[in-house]
């Protein structure tokens, strides 16, 4: 088994982080076309899109800035 330094498990956290917000965000896109909300679902992509790409630019370990409709990955 191999022991990962602190920054290799900040690094890895953070990965982690990021994936959960960009499975969040599909699964709002994926709900929003079941209920055929068509402009909720290019509003969503779009919001969603931006605060993830952000974020992934910035390497940030969390994605912040979430509004209601569109929790962070920690709630």
């Amino acid at each position: 088994m191999e022991i990962l330094s602190v920054e290799d498990s900040k690094i890895c956290e953070g990965r982690r982080r990021k994936m959960h917000a960009w499975r969040f965000w599909l699964s709002e896109i994926q709900e929003s076309m079941r209920e055929g909300e068509k402009e909720a679902t290019w509003s969503k992509m779009l919001a969603g899109y931006t605060h993830v790409s952000r974020s992934l630019r910035g390497g940030a370990t969390a994605i912040e800035g979430w509004s209601a409709d569109h929790p962070s990955p920690e709630n």
